[in-house]
């Protein structure tokens, strides 16, 4: 998804706020149920986490790229249970003040949750 964000160390960079493309990525330890069933209910609701995600960030600023991406990350893994998968949280920042980088600057953040023994 594209989301705008004040997002930089310089003054500049947080005055108005900028566009950042977030890949979320969720790689569950089993087949999720909704394979079958055909339910929403049995899977991650991809609207529901995008809704959290951009609310999330208004009125909010972040100096660095890598604070943005473990805010997601809580911002994601707090929405559903998703004990024993791996998440992984891309942002990408197009427009940046660093010469020489044609691509965007990239983080990827990604961390495989505790399995809850239950």
């Amino acid at each position: 998804m594209r989301i705008w964000v004040s997002l930089g160390c310089s003054v500049e960079e947080k005055a108005n706020p900028q566009p950042v493309n977030v890949d979320i990525k969720i790689n569950f330890p089993k087949e999720p149920i909704g394979c079958h069933s055909d339910q929403l209910s049995d899977v991650v609701c991809y609207r529901v986490i995008t809704g959290a995600v951009i609310e999330s960030i208004k009125n909010r600023s972040f100096n660095l790229i890598e604070s943005l991406a473990a805010h997601v990350f809580a911002v994601v893994t707090k929405q559903y249970n998703l004990n024993g998968s791996t998440v992984e949280i891309v942002i990408t920042k197009p427009n940046h003040p660093v010469p020489h980088i044609q691509k965007g600057i990239i983080f990827k953040y990604h961390r495989r949750l505790p399995q809850n023994s239950s």
